[in-house]
């Protein structure tokens, strides 16, 4: 198929240099875009959002760079793209917030939206012979391992974002939750601030979710126990802090999906929880307060009485004994500032 009845362009695998070709934005029926595993160093090709039907794009392993945005005052729309991965570049900048408001089709269960078209044959007077599957062979990272998708065609409700292994810097924003329709999410090995937005919980359909090596911290939220179809998690080596969620999913998780964090603690790692402001506490620990409540009372009573003692005695040796009342005087003083420290010393 050639010109505006182009669907697939698979040059994945090769030894492509340069920039890619702007003439490809005439292909405006390309659903498939696939140019893995080159060499090719361009900037971030925003024109192809303008192709209404593309589907599929992959970019991953070559030297594309800079931002991932659209250039001035364009707009790129990707109004049907539902796989991307330009993993393994040199993508830098912040996180693409503004794309990720663009891809429409993320965040639709409507299957007339997402599925493939079929090929159709013509003889060459233009007539119509027969349709006839063709499929789309695309590799991807799902659950750490690199999977084969031989009729991509078939995996139509498969909704991808790969921007692993570049350098994107910022925090992942709130909008990230509004891509419903996400099964697949890595945003590893990048240089990622800020904390796990809690939004991410509204990606009900997500099944893997790799977040490592990264600069995140803070705590992970406890509402990601509710994301059911959660089968692979990876936040290891980030500077996320506090426990573990317990529930659900996060009970099926190993140690390895959260290690590198020297914060973060649960029963997944060799570092348990201490709750420290917990409403229980241990029996020794009641017993140490009880006897230091105890203590602090004995020795108010003390100080109350030997007080009381050393002013009435001071009192009647004022009026028989002039020279013992000054003597006295001085000992009370003494005596209290004593018993006043010993009883701030508790503190």
């Amino acid at each position: 198929m050639i010109g505006n009845s182009l669907r697939m362009i698979d040059f994945n695998n090769n030894n492509l240099l340069g920039e890619l070709p702007r003439a490809l934005v005439n292909s405006r029926s390309l659903e498939f875009f696939d140019v893995s595993y080159n060499n090719i160093n361009d900037s971030f090709p925003f024109w192809l959002g303008d192709l209404p039907e593309l589907k599929v794009l992959s970019l991953s392993n070559n030297e594309f760079h800079g931002d991932i945005r659209c250039s001035g005052n364009m707009t790129c729309t990707f109004s049907k793209l539902h796989i991307i991965d330009l993993s393994h570049n040199q993508f830098s900048g912040s996180f693409p917030t503004e794309m990720i408001h663009s891809l429409k089709a993320m965040n639709t269960s409507n299957a007339s939206q997402l599925q493939y078209e079929s090929y159709l044959m013509w003889n060459n007077v233009g007539q119509y012979l027969i349709s006839t599957d063709v499929f789309y062979s695309f590799t991807m990272s799902n659950k750490g391992l690199a999977r084969v998708y031989e009729k991509l065609q078939k995996f139509y409700s498969l909704i991808a974002i790969d921007i692993s292994s570049n350098k994107i810097s910022g925090e992942i924003p709130q909008v990230i939750g509004e891509l419903k329709g996400l099964v697949l999410l890595n945003l590893s090995n990048n240089n990622l601030i800020g904390s796990i937005p809690s939004s991410i919980a509204k990606l009900s359909n997500l099944e893997a979710l790799d977040l490592s090596l990264n600069s995140l911290s803070g705590k992970i939220p406890q509402q990601l126990a509710q994301i059911t179809f959660l089968e692979y998690l990876n936040v290891s080596f980030n500077n996320l802090t506090g426990p573990i969620p317990e529930h659900n999913q996060f009970s099926t998780f190993k140690g390895d999906s959260f290690e590198g964090n020297q914060g973060l603690c649960g029963d997944q790692l060799l570092k348990k929880c201490i709750d420290h402001a917990g409403p229980s506490t241990s029996d020794d620990d009641d017993d140490d307060d009880n006897s230091e409540s105890f203590v602090e009372l004995y020795w108010t009573v003390v100080l109350i009485g030997y007080s009381g003692g050393l002013v009435a005695g001071v009192a009647l040796g004022s009026t028989y004994f002039p020279q013992v009342f000054a003597w006295c005087r001085d000992c009370l003083s003494v005596s209290v500032i004593i018993l006043l420290n010993k009883i701030f010393e508790r503190h």
